[in-house]
């Protein structure tokens, strides 16, 4: 049988403990989509391990979600760059990192939907060591030099006349 162990599914099953869902307060057999009714009341209800119980109530789907979804703003910790000077020429300057090597670096990360800013660097060495992290290589182990045939009958060697 292939079933998983008993931990595994009481671990999934305890996750989900505490989670919150939010359930229209309309009369009668009337639609039950969150998005049909974005004005009723929402009855707020939290997972026990076992059945919803009771939690809370909003006046309103965007209340629901303002709950159910809160916003995590994360403070930017990104230090302005100094301004640059303009160069004289067509576009904008160089693009290539290397023509400028010791210009200051801004990072940025993709999170999965735009790059944000991540910080700077002074140079492009520093941006290098950043973006790229040496990684040590672990030692090797030589193998013994290899041994020459000897003489006499290998394995799948003809024997020589008179042997």
């Amino acid at each position: 049988m292939d079933d998983e162990p008993l931990s595994d599914w009481a671990g999934r099953r305890d996750a989900k403990i505490g989670r919150l869902r939010a359930v229209p307060l309309i009369s009668g057999d009337g639609p039950k989509g969150a998005h049909l009714n974005p004005d009723a009341p929402r009855a707020i209800q939290r997972w026990n391990g076992y059945a919803w119980e009771p939690y809370g109530t909003v006046a309103n789907l965007a209340e629901a979600q303002r709950l159910l979804y809160p916003r995590v703003e994360k403070p930017a910790t990104v230090t302005a760059l100094p301004p640059q000077p303009l160069r004289a020429g067509p576009g904008d300057g160089p693009k290539g990192a290397h023509l400028n090597p010791d210009a200051p670096r801004a990072i940025q990360r993709w999170n999965g939907y735009a790059w944000e800013p991540y910080g700077t660097v002074a140079n492009l060495a520093e941006a290098q060591r950043l973006l790229y992290p040496r990684v040590e290589k672990p030692a090797t182990v030589t193998a013994p030099p290899p041994q020459p045939l000897r003489a006499g009958r290998g394995r799948h060697r003809k024997p020589r006349p008179g042997e």
